[in-house]
């Protein structure tokens, strides 16, 4: 009688096992053929610092007369030396500073005992 039993558990649980490996085998499917799907793309940050270094403006003449362009020869340096940067980050820290700058609270009658 319990090798009847241990004979049933044995088949119930290799069916359970099947049962849950074609289960898995149809989301290991579907994930692969999502995952086939997704595309690659190439994102060129410096592309944007490009553009940008090409419109720089240098300048206004002396006479008023109108405004010069930088070159983008010029301009290589620069942006070679920016390069490493990230504009997200610079933003980021150009407001973290600034909002810093504005809550400095100043005591000027510090200056008028030094005079003295």
């Amino acid at each position: 009688m319990d090798g009847f039993i241990g004979s049933c558990c044995n088949i119930t649980q290799k069916l359970a096992d099947k049962k849950e490996s074609a289960e898995n085998e149809r989301v290991l499917d579907h994930w692969q053929t999502e995952h086939d799907q997704l595309k690659l793309y190439d994102i060129d940050n410096d592309e944007d610092d490009e553009e940008e270094g090409a419109d720089q403006v240098a300048g206004a003449s002396s006479g008023g007369e109108g405004v010069m362009k930088q070159e983008h020869a010029d301009s290589a340096p620069l942006a070679d030396e920016l390069a490493h940067f990230e504009k997200r980050d610079m933003l980021a820290d150009s407001e973290y500073f600034d909002e810093k700058v504005r809550d400095i609270n100043l005591n000027l009658n510090v200056l008028k005992e030094y005079k003295k």
